[in-house]
């Protein structure tokens, strides 16, 4: 099935706009000729890589292909053995690319110094969207440098997955900070955390100067009680009907 592909993607077949890998126990040596291939590859848009074994002499491949490649635009390797290098490599090449929309890193093996390589790229990256980072090994100072780079400077992403990481209080009250200046977040999951009453007071408190969030997930905070979560659904169930009202008003008087 892998050598199928491989030819497919180096003679450009213009019907293979998926490869789809999915558990094939795939390595790294494995899977850097079909990275090649994709380099000039102008048709494929979508990878499918989770769960397989590819690690961080697979992102170097990787990294060349999505500078060059101007068709891929999602991208799944979940599930796989990505490391603070790997991501050092791959996000070098994110930050050049325009054209991904969705790229889904969960469950690999990285921590705070490959999730700050990732804050660096979305300075200079312009079309993610969907950015999910679940169950890495991601903590508060990871988490502080990418929320201070959605409060600032990234204007594209409005999905993000932080879910079954071991961020705290900290890590909430920088999501907190960036959600005073963040127009562009919609739904944000950081459940399954370390976070606790204060941080999630600290959320609490901001809600309601924040216009665009819609979805926030925080259950599995085993510090955080079902009546703060509770009260900061409300909040933001009122701010988005509160925000619907005003939309249709102003549909109504144009």
């Amino acid at each position: 099935e892998l050598n199928t592909l491989l030819t497919r993607i180096q003679v450009d077949d213009p019907n293979l706009r998926v490869v789809n890998l999915e558990q094939k126990n795939i390595s790294d040596a494995l899977i850097i000729p079909l990275f090649d291939a994709l380099v000039s590859n102008t048709h494929v848009e979508e990878l499918i890589l989770k769960e397989n074994r590819i690690g961080d002499e697979g992102c170097v491949a990787l990294a060349s292909a999505i500078l060059d490649n101007s068709t891929i635009n999602k991208i799944d390797l979940s599930g796989n053995n990505i490391k603070d290098d790997g991501m050092k490599d791959l996000c070098k090449a994110i930050a050049y690319n325009q054209c991904l929309v969705e790229i889904n890193l969960s469950a690999n093996k990285f921590g705070d110094a490959g999730v700050k390589e990732l804050a660096a790229s979305l300075v200079e990256n312009e079309s993610i969207e969907v950015l999910t980072l679940n169950g890495n090994l991601i903590g508060d100072n990871g988490a502080n440098d990418l929320f201070k780079v959605l409060a600032t400077v990234n204007s594209t992403v409005t999905h993000l997955g932080l879910r079954g990481n071991t961020i705290s209080d900290k890590g909430a009250t920088a999501f907190a900070s960036a959600l005073i200046d963040n127009e562009m977040l919609v739904s944000v999951d950081m459940g399954q955390n370390k976070i606790t009453a204060k941080g999630g007071g600290d959320i609490l408190k901001v809600l309601a100067c924040n216009e665009t969030l819609e979805e926030l997930t925080l259950d599995g905070n085993v510090g955080l009680s079902n009546d703060l979560i509770e009260e900061i659904q409300q909040v933001l169930e009122n701010e988005s009907s509160e925000g619907e009202g005003s939309s249709s008003e102003g549909e109504e008087s144009s």
